[in-house]
Order: C-alpha cells, then structure tokens, then sequence
C-alpha cells in the first residue's frame, strides 16, 4: 500500500547535519563544558538545506579522540555548519536565485533545524555516549572527511533518534519532515497530530517512519495523517 525507497529517518537526518542549517543566530565559539545527554531516542527528517562543503580541522583527523574533545569538536562543527547553511540561503536570495516561496520555505526549514548552543552540546554528548568518539569521527561529525566505514548501521541510527531528541521541537519534526512534502504541512495539522500522541508513542511513530514496513504499525501512523491533514496537504505528499 505504501511504499518509499531507500528512506531511513535518522540517516537523512544526519545529512542534515552534514549540509548545515541555521537561522543565522549562532554564538560563535565552543562551550567549555559540555553536558551529557540520556534521551530516549527519537527521530526526524529534514529538508536538507546549505552547502555541502567540509573543512578539515587539524585536530579532528585523529583516527580517534577522547570522548570531552570528540564532544567540543562536534558542538564547534555543528554550529558551524548552521552558520554556513544560513549564509548559504540569504546569499542566494540576495542574488535573486531564490523566488519569495523557495526563501521562505527554506527559511522556515533553517528555523526548525537550528540547533541552540545548548542543544548542540546535549546532541554531541549524546552521539558521542552512544557511539564512542571513534566513531563519531568516522561519521565525518567533527569536521574531518567521513571515512570509508561511515554507512549508517542500527546502532548509529539509534544513537541520532537519541540525540534529535535534544531538539525542543523534536516532536514537531518526526511529522514535518517525514517525507517529500511534509514540510507545507500546516501549523493546526501538525498540532492535531502532536496532541493526538503522548511522547513515547511520537518516538514509536519516528521508528515505524524511519523503518517504513508495510504492516499494521504503518497503517496506524498513516491512519494519523489521514486524521489530521487536509485532502490537499495529503496529496502533497509522496511517501516513494
């Protein structure tokens, strides 16, 4: 009944993270103390936003670093990014490249995507916790190039649901950024179907999203579209 190709919701959220998205209101530089995160996982999707540029820092080529640096490094290249993805945008629609319509669209998807400084550190921690610094730095997360071994597997999926739940608006995201047009999907839709689920059952529809199988599972979650949308935000939507 419903199919989608190749579309898992924690990987397309790190992509996200890989290109950078931000409102523009970062605060440059590094906390000292990062704090540590145990949220229950969680995840979304997100229109992927901004350039896709890397720069290497020099102390994040190690094979590995000890987990409080892998945590700064993560926190300094995310922020980064955010500030980046923003120019990137108000660039292009200083240029004229964008019409009214695109530039609000993408600066409605920065807004949601942007991680505070203090989300940034809960997200770092949480990764970092989940995965082990080593990793991290395969995944390309700390500025450096991803490594041949950055393929997603279940454990990393987890470790990024876990993290996104940083998010103040993490519940928001699992329906905005579902699919291939979610993202026009209205403010009073969206609230119909945050209030239609308590929080551990948002965190089950993110992994029946994120593993999309044909199944009584899926058909309940779909069956929440259906409740909340309207006929023509349900036919904007492409779930292939």
């Amino acid at each position: 009944m419903y199919q989608r190709t190749s579309f898992a919701i924690a990987a397309i959220a790190l992509a996200v993270l890989a290109t950078g998205c931000s409102n523009g209101d970062d605060e440059e530089g590094v906390p000292d103390s990062p704090s540590t995160s145990s949220s229950a996982p969680s995840s979304s999707t997100s229109t992927v936003v901004g350039e896709e540029s890397r720069t290497a820092s020099p102390t994040t080529t190690k094979a590995a670093l000890d987990g409080g640096e892998t945590v700064r490094a993560v926190v300094q290249w995310l922020l980064e990014q955010q500030a980046a993805g923003a120019k990137s945008i108000e660039d292009q629609a200083a240029s004229g490249a964008l019409t009214g319509e695109d530039l609000k669209r993408m600066r409605t998807s920065v807004s949601d995507n942007t991680l505070s400084p203090e989300e940034a550190r809960c997200y770092a921690s949480t990764i970092v916790e989940k995965v082990g610094p080593e990793r991290v730095v395969q995944m390309g997360l700390t500025g450096s190039p991803p490594s041949s071994a950055s393929e997603l597997g279940p454990k990393d999926t987890a470790a990024i649901r876990a993290a996104d739940h940083c998010r103040h608006n993490w519940k928001v995201r699992i329906f905005k950024y579902s699919t291939q047009g979610s993202e026009r999907i209205s403010d009073s839709s969206l609230k119909c179907m945050t209030d239609s689920v308590s929080d551990a059952e948002a965190e089950h529809v993110a992994q029946v999203l994120g593993d999309f199988q044909p199944g009584p599972e899926l058909d309940k979650v779909m069956a929440l579209y259906d409740k909340c949308l309207t006929p023509e935000e349900l036919a904007g939507l492409d779930w292939n």
